[in-house]
């Protein structure tokens, strides 16, 4: 009998075998789990390991087979045990867990669309339509050049509610009233019901208001894009090989060519391999005697990340992007890349991460699972730090989903 576990595996295509070798005793389930795991991560949902030459398994080796078990089939992925010896098999009959069983490994069939696959980056591209009719309107309120003012008031001040079909980035804060929403302004993301937002009040904990029952979340700005929820398309995107990552700037312009649209709002959900961004650290309203961005006063009054952050956690980016944009929509904007035609604003709100479904994912159940059971890290305003040398570049992305549609028209108040 070994004393240890050795672990090997074999990719079958539509899913991965891990083959097992040893004691999956409460020392070694331990290494299993960060192997099962590691794999997950990478992108395999439909796991099979080989028991063939495992002599004894432990109830805490018992115990990560379970949440793997559950884990996957909740996002419609697969686990199971196959070969298994007859030492492991009365141990999993006494204990009531035969589903996790099979006799032999089972064909498990490929569930993408394959006619709706593209390949662009290296990555693969599914794209589904929505059939939803609706258009979307983006709404422009507030002036962002306000942000160098020295003399802001709470009249600057505008509200805007979250109640279930409206998304929105800007510069704001939930607050009670209009004099301490603007003392403590940050980076705000409207996620549909929900709207988060990093307050400049000195503590660095972003902060969410989320609807639950009568209370509807509302956003004090000085600033914001606005749009409805009108998305006609569906789009998944993943590596071609385990580990490869995508560019925001590479992204959006995928989605501008798929999509064909001149001008899309987005939401996006997506495991982040770094992210680069900026945040206030000070809400504007603070007297000074100098701008906003001046050097070197813009080192205490912004967070830059140094470095690319957030590695492996799970994003909700709401933003726009435009290839033909109006004077007026290129002040909210800035290029997505040195020398680009798309111009972009995106906002994410980062998350503790989670297993998230390939398929059928439904936006708005989403997002409020990530608040009612997730950890909220941060909220940023993502940014391409093209600097030679000394940027930290942009951030990039694993996998995702996006919700997409076409801007049709734009208001301005």
């Amino acid at each position: 009998m070994k004393d240890k576990l050795e672990i090997s595996k074999e990719n079958r295509g539509h899913y991965l075998l891990i083959i097992l070798d040893g004691r999956v005793d409460a020392h070694w389930s331990g290494f299993l789990s960060d192997a099962v795991n590691d794999e997950i991560r990478n992108g395999f949902y439909n796991i099979v390991l080989d028991f063939t030459s495992v002599d004894y398994l432990s109830s805490d080796g018992i115990r990560v087979l379970v949440k793997f078990y559950k884990e996957l089939k909740k996002v419609n992925g697969s686990f199971y045990l196959s070969g298994v010896s007859e030492n492991v098999r009365n141990i999993i009959d006494l204990v009531g867990l035969q589903e996790l069983v099979k006799e032999k490994e089972e064909v498990i069939p490929f569930q993408e669309e394959r006619k709706s696959e593209i390949e662009r980056d290296g990555f693969l591209f599914y794209r589904e339509a929505d059939q939803v009719t609706d258009e979307i309107t983006l709404k422009l309120k507030g002036k962002p050049e306000q942000i160098h003012s020295k003399d802001f008031s709470p009249s600057n001040v505008k509200s805007e509610f979250f109640g279930g079909t409206t998304f929105g980035i800007g510069l704001g804060a939930i607050s009670t009233n209009n004099a301490d929403a603007l003392s403590r302004m940050g980076e705000f993301t409207g996620l549909g019901n929900a709207v988060a937002y990093l307050p400049t009040d000195g503590t660095n904990s972003p902060d969410y208001s989320i609807q639950a029952g009568n209370l509807i979340p509302e956003i004090k700005y000085l600033y914001g894009l606005f749009f409805n929820a009108g998305f006609s398309d569906h789009i998944r995107f993943a590596a071609q090989k385990s580990g490869e990552t995508i560019r925001l700037s590479r992204l959006i312009d995928n989605l501008l060519d798929l999509t064909g649209f001149p001008t899309l709002a987005m939401v996006m959900i997506a495991e982040t391999a770094g992210l680069v961004g900026v945040s206030l650290s000070k809400s504007p309203d603070k007297k000074r005697d100098t701008q906003l961005f001046s050097f070197p006063e813009v080192r205490d009054e912004v967070n830059f990340t140094v470095e690319p952050t957030h590695t492996k956690m799970l994003t909700v980016t709401v933003g726009i992007a435009s290839r033909k944009a109006s004077e007026t929509l290129a002040t909210f904007c800035r290029p997505l890349e040195k020398n680009s035609a798309a111009l972009g604003h995106f906002h994410t709100a980062v998350f503790s991460f989670h297993l998230l479904k390939k398929s059928n994912i439904n936006l708005s159940e989403t997002i409020n699972g990530f608040f009612e059971h997730e950890h909220l890290h941060n909220v940023l305003h993502l940014i391409n730090d093209d600097r030679e040398v000394i940027g930290t570049g942009e951030s990039e992305f694993y996998y995702g989903t996006c919700w997409v549609g076409r801007i049709t028209s734009i208001l301005t108040e």
